[in-house]
């Protein structure tokens, strides 16, 4: 089962920071980490995931932004996406979005009910 808390750092979390993209030149991890909110996933006790996110005020509308994500083959990934979900629709946002490079993504993001908008995911809640 998939566990996940707010963390102030991230140490213990260092291998997913390095799993985040270094091939995009608008995206840079040690700024990601001092601005935005940690959200650490745990299988079995044990680091297995982190989350970078915001929640900004577009035209309106609350919108939880996912900054960076990187989460182990070993984890679930469909319980790491719903977590975030109802953490989302928790802090009453109407739409939980991501930016991402990968392509690999597309398949991902039909079969758990994502909307793709250019290269940002989004899904209303």
């Amino acid at each position: 089962m998939i566990r996940a808390s707010s963390i102030s750092s991230v140490e213990g979390f260092e291998q997913f920071i390095k799993l985040l993209p270094l091939n995009d030149a608008t995206f840079n991890a040690a700024e990601a980490v001092a601005k935005c909110d940690k959200i650490g996933f745990y299988k079995d006790g044990e680091p297995c995931g982190i989350a970078l996110c915001l929640v900004v005020a577009v035209g309106g509308r609350r919108v939880f932004f996912i900054n960076a994500l990187a989460v182990s083959t070993d984890a679930d990934g469909g319980a790491v996406y719903k977590w975030l979900e109802d953490k989302a629709r928790e802090m009453d946002c109407g739409v939980i979005a991501f930016d991402s490079p990968r392509k690999g993504m597309l398949w991902n993001a039909r079969r758990f009910g994502w909307e793709i908008s250019n290269v940002r995911y989004q899904k209303y809640l």
